[in-house]
């Protein structure tokens, strides 16, 4: 029989308790997610939300694993073995047949929720799905502080998939802004240790797209006239390849007489992943 034929409701529960014991709830948890999403791929089980949501349901555990106290490589041996055991399982077996109806059934409530949060250690990623407003608003964001004043970093209904950074008018001054974050390709392992990204020599750099005022509806709480900054496409796919306990850095860049000073702010990753792929899955 397969482990646990009852796979919980896809709500991405964000367990967060210290020691290597807390872990095994949200390891359990990402196995079976792990093992159903690879059977949807099999055997088409699920239409393509479905599939979507648990993606995000399994990135979610994953991440709740490792904050609990697991280490990558473990829960790497947990994913290959649920998806040996769905590669082996045959898709005409009942008892895997029955768990792809409880996760139908599941996602049925699940992809109805206007939104969701995703708390992390220091950061909160909020996902909104859109609802067509007039004005443009966010989709997924996490608060920050910067330059002295609140900042927001996230998706936004007119900005596709590029991810906009609103800040206080004062960083406008800046004559660059920089996204920074672990190079997966040059550096396979986060660094989790001491608030460094990774090597200077295994970061890369994503460079404003482009900047502008933010529309009024965008601003940050507390601010009227916020700047608007956009990092192209191409730094949301890299952001979602990143482990949840690790951090990215956000850097503004002025001219001074002197030469170069530049400002920054970390900003931990957290669930960004799991609140994107929560976005792809319309109501």
């Amino acid at each position: 029989m397969l482990r646990r034929l009852l796979i919980p409701a896809l709500a991405f529960a964000a367990v967060a308790a210290p020691g290597v014991a807390a872990a095994g709830a949200p390891a359990d948890l990402y196995y079976e997610r792990t093992l159903m999403a690879r059977a949807g791929e099999l055997c088409r089980y699920f239409p393509l939300p479905v599939q979507n949501a648990l993606a995000a349901s399994a990135r979610q555990a994953r991440g709740a694993a490792l904050r609990a106290g697991a280490d990558a490589p473990t829960m790497d041996g947990v994913a290959t073995r649920a998806r040996i055991k769905a590669e082996s399982t045959p898709c005409t077996s009942p008892d895997l047949r029955k768990a792809a109806g409880r996760v139908r059934a599941a996602f049925d409530g699940w992809s109805k929720l206007s939104g969701m949060d995703f708390p992390g250690v220091q950061s909160r990623w909020s996902a909104r799905r859109n609802d067509r407003p007039k004005e443009p608003r966010w989709l997924l964001e996490t608060p920050l502080k910067a330059g002295g004043g609140p900042a927001v970093l996230g998706l936004t209904t007119d900005g596709g998939r590029g991810l906009a950074l609103a800040t206080t008018p004062s960083l406008s001054q800046a004559f660059a802004v920089r996204l920074v974050m672990r190079d997966p390709v040059k550096a396979p392992e986060p660094y989790l240790n001491g608030g460094a990204i990774a090597p200077p020599d295994a970061v890369i750099r994503f460079l404003a797209a482009s900047r502008a005022p933010a529309p009024k509806s965008l601003n940050p709480p507390g601010l009227s006239d916020a700047g608007m900054t956009r990092f192209p496409v191409e730094a949301t796919e890299a952001l979602s390849r990143l482990d949840p306990r690790e951090q990215m850095r956000l850097e503004w860049a002025f001219s001074t007489p002197s030469g170069e000073r530049t400002l920054a702010t970390t900003v931990e990753v957290g669930d960004f992943a799991a609140g994107v792929a929560f976005l792809s899955v319309g109501r």
